[in-house]
């Protein structure tokens, strides 16, 4: 196979994973505008799978059109070859991400503790004052 003939396998492998990744965020085929008609569009990454060390991260990428009900799914093997190589072209960025998220959560979580203690507080105190 000639060179020109591996470009012309490549080049369409990548255009219609291009035309796919865009109608899943929302956009036309090209990507150059949104498609205010494609309202089911959807990039979605899961896990599961709860002992082995090494997690499966599922992409679920579909699209669908305003007054069609159905949706149609995009995500297929050249896809997911260049999410997972974005992915991890963004390991680190995505890592910090995941930190911070997790922190908001930890603070999140503390500021309801601390509500609920003070409530608690607040209710032993009324009950104290009423003996």
């Amino acid at each position: 196979m000639s060179k020109l003939e591996i470009y012309q396998i490549v080049k369409d492998r990548s255009d219609s994973a291009i035309k796919n990744i865009n109608k899943a965020m929302g956009y036309v085929e090209d990507g150059s505008r949104v498609d205010t008609h494609n309202d089911k569009h959807n990039i979605h990454f899961s896990t599961n799978g709860v002992f082995n060390a090494d997690k499966k991260i599922y992409l679920n990428m579909s699209y669908g059109f305003y007054g069609n009900s159905s949706s149609c799914f995009c995500c297929n093997d050249a896809v997911m070859e260049y999410m997972i190589r974005a992915l991890n072209a963004k390991g680190h960025e995505i890592a910090k991400l995941a930190k911070q998220y997790a922190e908001e959560d930890a603070k999140k979580a503390l500021l309801e503790a601390e509500e609920e203690a003070l409530n608690v507080l607040a209710e032993i105190k009324k009950v104290k004052n009423e003996d």
